[in-house]
């Protein structure tokens, strides 16, 4: 069962924002999301791209965090 729980990286520890439901012991994946924005016309997308690609993103956002 995956699961996503946001954390904060400070100092060498991830502290969780919230508790992970019914997982006493799991192996994790941490991906570091930088702060600052990403600059998408420097990557090629356009704003009519970008739109759809938030809106594609957006159909499985809640789906993916959902504990079943």
């Amino acid at each position: 069962m995956l699961q996503c729980v946001e954390g904060i990286y400070r100092e060498g520890q991830v502290e969780l924002l919230e508790k992970p439901a019914q997982v006493k012991t799991a192996r994790v994946f941490v991906t570091f999301v930088p702060n600052e924005e990403v600059d998408l016309q420097a990557r090629g997308i356009g704003p009519e791209e970008a739109a759809e690609r938030r809106w594609r993103l957006g159909a499985i956002a809640e789906d993916w965090c959902v504990p079943e």
